[in-house]
């Protein structure tokens, strides 16, 4: 692959034709050494159009006992089926 192995900056990828919309910005969270993740009024994701939401509502909820059972182990897509 061209792109093996290489390093770009972001804007050097952005000439590339990659993530040309992306950007790479502190999210200026309130204060997240001490678990709190809301984002302060100048965070540039608000500027994005990101809409905060209260974090308590997100994760398991109480009574989820276990994942989905695994039918068979995972495999990668090239693997062969052994038979």
């Amino acid at each position: 692959s061209l792109l093996e192995g290489e390093k770009y900056s972001l804007s050097e990828w952005q000439a590339l034709g990659y993530d040309r919309h992306s950007v790479f910005a502190d999210p200026l969270f309130v204060d997240p050494d001490n678990g709190d993740y809301r984002l302060r009024p100048e965070s540039p994701a608000l500027r994005l159009g990101f809409e905060s939401f209260d974090i308590r509502g997100a994760g398991l909820r109480p009574g989820f006992v276990e994942p989905w059972p695994a039918t068979e182990p995972a495999r990668h897509p090239a693997q062969p089926v052994s038979g």
